[in-house]
């Protein structure tokens, strides 16, 4: 059969199609954004809740106080989870010697949150868009994440299908169920039978988002992304590239990976930087550097780097995080921005 899953998790959103013949699961596509989960539903209702306290005590924004601001992401949670069973809530809030109520409709509540919910609609089309299938080639329509309980996100995706998603397992807990799944396959013996049921089971995935490396152009002079492995590559997979030195007698090189599909770096997702050094003495600029890369199936990722004059070489092995904070995200942007002499390669 032919699945897409559709994950809408606390912090990420992903959605995947995969294909399931006999005891092979292979993913054909798989899109998302780790930028977007219920955490951002949440601060839409906390949101709400400060604009409305400073309307009745201007000046009082209880986003302010670290406190007061936790008391509201908690009390959001819990009404966004009401919000999925019935009609309307009522948040609490005080801050400051104030006190006040705020009655959330289920309707204003999707109202608020509708740009986001359209971000996922947007990113679902597009995975099924680059397979090259229609609706009707969909087997299923599964549901993950505790975030897709709320009424809105069935709504849409019957809108757009045309079919019922699957709730045959519940979303919260659909990942633990897969990963006892996954776990059993793993156990396999020297002839690639799983212990539990004799038949042979293949798992193929790709990467969710392109693997790059920051570099610098000489025109203009600016930094950007150099793709080494492009989004939905089955895994593993390894390759090579060449890079050459930015300048004469440059001391290092400084590789950073990222992930993502901008082709400014600031706009990806950090993965992880190291250093090659020290480079040899007087090396000419333009000096090629050339890089071999593995991405596994378990998200490890191995870079090498060769110098070949005189003979250097540099390992490292970098484990891909499944979502990186906002203020993580916003410092590396920072650091990339103020940075006057760096010593990144040349595409």
């Amino acid at each position: 059969m032919t699945v897409v899953v559709y994950d809408l998790g606390g912090g990420t959103f992903d959605v995947t199609l995969m294909q399931i013949r006999d005891r092979q699961f292979k993913t054909l596509v798989t899109d998302g954004d780790v930028r977007l989960g219920g955490r951002d539903w949440d601060r839409r209702i906390v949101d709400h809740a400060a604009v409305r306290c400073m309307a009745e005590h201007p000046g009082a924004d209880p986003r302010d106080d670290p406190a007061t601001l936790q008391s509201l992401f908690q009390q959001a949670e819990e009404a966004k989870r009401t919000l999925s069973e019935r009609s309307k809530t009522r948040l609490v809030y005080a801050h400051h010697g104030h006190r006040g109520a705020l009655e959330l409709s289920r309707a204003e509540f999707e109202n608020l949150t509708a740009d986001l919910l359209e971000r996922t609609r947007v990113t679902t089309k597009l995975v099924l868009n680059e397979a090259g299938l229609e609706w009707p080639e969909v087997d299923k329509l599964l549901l993950s994440g505790g975030s897709t309980r709320m009424p809105q996100v069935a709504r849409m995706l019957r809108e757009l299908s045309g079919q019922e998603p699957d709730r045959s397992i519940s979303p919260d807990e659909a990942v633990a169920h897969g990963a006892a799944l996954y776990h059993g396959i793993l156990q396999t013996d020297r002839n690639g039978h799983s212990r539990a049921s004799g038949m042979a089971t293949k798992v193929v995935n790709v990467n969710a988002h392109s693997l790059g490396l920051v570099t610098r152009t000489r025109s203009p002079n600016r930094l950007t992304t150099s793709i080494l492995i492009p989004r939905n590559t089955p895994l593993p997979h390894a390759g090579s590239q060449v890079f050459r030195t930015g300048k004469t007698g440059q001391p290092r090189i400084l590789i950073r990976l990222v992930e993502g599909e901008a082709p400014d770096p600031k706009a990806c997702i950090p993965l992880g930087e190291f250093f090659i050094e020290p480079l040899p003495p007087g090396l000419p600029a333009g000096s090629p550097i050339r890089l071999h890369y593995k991405y596994d199936q378990s998200g490890q990722i191995r870079v090498q780097a060769v110098v070949d004059m005189p003979s250097l070489r540099t390992e490292v092995k970098i484990a891909r995080r499944g979502s990186t904070v906002d203020q993580k995200i916003e410092d590396w942007a920072l650091s990339l921005l103020n940075e006057t002499d760096p010593d990144e390669i040349g595409a």
